[in-house]
């Protein structure tokens, strides 16, 4: 078949010059969100833990406020934070799927305080808002 080949390019179950919808759709469910929030003060960084423990360990998106449904079946394959602390430090979180950490940002002579929070997470069935994970995150930070 060196001189003159006749190759059938009509779709097939798995073809690479024709790629299903399915294969383009497992890329497209995997999404990137980032919230912010004003710095938190010492005694919330156990609430961000339990919030984080939630949506990492149990992957259960902790209830909005207006009692609205979030994002269901979601999975969280990595996250990455930085938490403004309101006396002058930060923290950095770090997270790959379950296993997370948050600990003592290496402090710098030469920056200023960080005037935000700021948390970027990477998934599948995130939503394509992050109105709903800002809320939510809000709403932890405000449990006694």
């Amino acid at each position: 078949c060196l001189s003159r080949c006749e190759v059938d390019y009509t779709p097939k179950t798995h073809n690479h010059r024709y790629p299903t919808r399915s294969i383009i759709n497992i890329y497209q469910a995997i999404s990137t969100l980032s919230i912010t929030t004003p710095p938190i003060t010492p005694t919330q960084v156990p609430l961000v833990d339990s919030w984080l423990q939630s949506v990492l360990w149990d992957s259960t998106f902790p209830a909005l406020p207006s009692g609205a449904p979030g994002p269901a079946n979601f999975d969280i394959h990595r996250l990455k934070g930085i938490l403004a602390i309101d006396d002058g430090s930060s923290k950095i979180i770090q997270a790959v799927r379950e296993i997370f950490e948050i600990r003592d940002a290496a402090p710098t002579q030469d920056q200023e305080p960080k005037t935000q929070c700021k948390i970027v997470l990477i998934g599948r069935g995130l939503g394509v808002d992050a109105a709903p994970w800002q809320a939510s995150f809000e709403a932890f930070l405000q449990r006694k």
